[in-house]
């Protein structure tokens, strides 16, 4: 438990420097992907609600402190979006990289579209076919392109703390 804490957290730190620094720094037209969408989705889907809940809250929290506009919006997003990508944690089967693809694909829609009618459309901004043409669907594309190979990392490391967890229930029971 307490392994899979600290991998989670080094997953959330290595991704937030490659979203903010790597990706932002050579980003030819200025959508980066969201890799922090796809620690939330990857691990609300492999670990389910409560465990995307809280990724969600910490990747958030880390954007907001960060980047954000209004403390706690990014937070509150990132949570609502794990939470929900959570309740498919049943169907997790670790050869099926098709339902966490369009989970993540999902995710990033509905946080761009909660994103929009937070800040854009409450201040009168109401622009949505220009900022889902020209915002989402590219952000959406980059996040799903770097999701698959993100995701298939995160899926390797899940299964070997997975495979790792039997032999230390039983080195305690001895």
């Amino acid at each position: 438990m307490v392994l899979r804490v600290i991998i989670t957290i080094i997953e959330i730190i290595l991704c937030f420097l490659l979203q903010t620094v790597v990706f932002t720094t050579y980003s030819p037209t200025g959508i980066i992907p969201d890799l922090l969408m796809v620690i939330t989705i990857g691990n609300a889907f492999m670990r389910g609600r409560t465990t995307g809940l809280l990724t969600g809250f910490v990747c958030g929290l880390l954007l907001d402190c960060c980047y954000g506009s209004g403390m706690g919006l990014c937070a509150l997003l990132y949570m609502v979006t794990g939470y929900l990508a959570g309740y498919v944690a049943r169907f997790y089967l670790p050869d099926d990289y098709t339902l966490p693809t369009l989970l993540i694909a999902a995710g990033e829609l509905l946080y761009c579209l909660m994103y929009y009618v937070t800040e854009y459309m409450l201040r009168g901004k109401l622009y949505i076919g220009t900022y889902f043409g020209q915002i989402i669907l590219p952000k959406i594309a980059f996040t799903v392109l770097a999701g698959v190979f993100l995701y298939r990392i995160m899926n390797g490391v899940n299964l070997r703390l997975a495979a790792r967890k039997p032999k230390e229930e039983n080195q305690n029971h001895a």
